[in-house]
């Protein structure tokens, strides 16, 4: 499925992240379910990311992982039970996936993946939903989302 969704706010964006989470809760997966978010710094990656762990009822506060590069969060969800929130923007290459143990993660089918910033590991292709987000003005942002 492919779609373009413009959001002026908040609650805009946590709609936007209810359709993708609809479809994506459709899959039947035998391993974890992995999201990419790209755009340039400041886009909304995060933002999305908090809607997202909102309605998945993650008690945890959704921080950008920048420095610590990964975060693991507890929902309260049926499906998805964890999330797992990886920050590749000061990553160079794709073996520094392994430190973070990546392929075990990706083992787990009732975990929910959240990259940011992909495109710092070329190797890394595997993905269930792709979303470019661009910045249209200081309040407005487009969706360009593709789930596979």
């Amino acid at each position: 499925m492919e779609m373009i969704k413009t959001s002026k706010n908040l609650e805009e964006t946590k709609q936007i992240a209810e359709e993708l989470l609809i479809d994506l809760k459709k899959k039947d997966l035998n391993q974890a379910t992995v999201i990419f978010l790209s755009g340039e710094l400041g886009a909304g990656k995060t933002a999305l990311t908090r809607a997202i762990a909102e309605i998945l009822k993650t008690e945890d506060r959704v921080q950008s992982p920048t420095f610590v590069i990964m975060r693991n969060l507890k929902t309260g969800d049926e499906k998805f039970k964890t999330i797992t929130h990886i920050d590749a923007y000061r990553l160079k290459k794709n073996s520094e996936l392994e430190i973070l143990e990546f392929d075990e993660l990706k083992k787990d089918k009732e975990r929910l993946i959240i990259v940011e910033w992909p495109e710092n590991i070329p190797e890394f292709k595997e993905c269930d939903a792709e979303i470019l987000i661009k910045i249209i003005s200081e309040t407005e942002r487009e969706f360009n989302i593709e789930t596979k």
